[in-house]
């Protein structure tokens, strides 16, 4: 009888290979064949990127201020060199989302846009900025950033202004994000 056990494998090559070995027993963790036993082990080298932490204030209405926390945002390809990374988060009465659009060519930061709301539902508000203007009373972006290489966003009171009296300032450096 041949038996197998996979319990001390470790840096990404080997995860790889377990990772197909795995693959090939159908996800049930029954194992290849009569005797054959698995035993995946977490590669300790890999961590999970860290959590962000944003500052919004001014905002009108005032249920989107408050320290936001979240996960690392995921960054997804939009239209051509453009990519959006969004970032999603609460604070304690709120729920937030932060898209921002960029260039990977150039690190240019195109539009920056603030949603919140209640906990569950739709979000109540939003505001935004953008490179160029194109209508009248658009919002113009500054202070924000993103350095491409280091996938990080960053907003140094990044001031965002929406339809009506909806407005926000955004303030927090390095959130990380992946991309997709």
């Amino acid at each position: 009888m041949f038996r197998m056990s996979i319990g001390s494998v470790r840096g990404a090559g080997c995860a790889a290979l377990l990772a197909a070995a795995l693959a090939g027993c159908g996800g049930d963790g029954a194992g290849g064949g009569a005797g054959f036993t698995q035993t995946p082990v977490a590669d300790p080298g890999t961590t999970p990127p860290p959590g962000f932490s944003l500052v919004v204030s001014a905002a009108v209405p005032a249920t989107g201020n408050g320290t936001v926390t979240g996960a690392a945002g995921t960054s997804v390809a939009f239209q051509g060199t453009v990519r959006r990374a969004v970032f999603e988060g609460t604070t304690e009465t709120a729920r937030h989302r932060v898209s921002v659009d960029y260039d990977t060519a150039t690190g240019l930061v195109l539009a920056v846009v603030h949603q919140w709301g209640p906990p569950a539902g739709a979000f109540d508000a939003l505001a935004q900025c953008v490179r160029v203007a194109t209508v009248a009373g658009q919002q113009l972006c500054s202070n924000a950033s993103v350095d491409v290489a280091a996938s990080r966003a960053s907003f140094g009171a990044t001031t965002l202004r929406g339809a009506g009296t909806f407005a926000s300032i955004l303030t927090g450096s390095g959130l990380p994000f992946t991309n997709l």
